[in-house]
């Protein structure tokens, strides 16, 4: 599920990015992006709450919220 996230996100971003007006873009990450974006952060989330920590590759959000100085 967050492969499929991932690659639909990076899809969006990139037609994003393509696009030439900045409020044409900023409306097309709000609508389009943005909503991926969470999609993500929820498959993530779950995956997180089902690994051990010291298997998961990544800062958790406890990390970042204690952690970042």
């Amino acid at each position: 599920e967050a492969f499929a996230s991932l690659n639909k996100l990076e899809k969006s971003a990139n037609e994003a990015a393509a696009l030439g007006f900045a409020a044409e873009r900023a409306l097309y990450l709000k609508d389009k992006v943005l909503p991926l974006m969470k999609e993500l952060r929820t498959s993530v989330d779950t995956m997180e709450t089902l690994t051990a920590e010291e298997y998961w590759p990544i800062p958790t959000y406890g990390d970042l919220l204690f952690g970042v100085i």
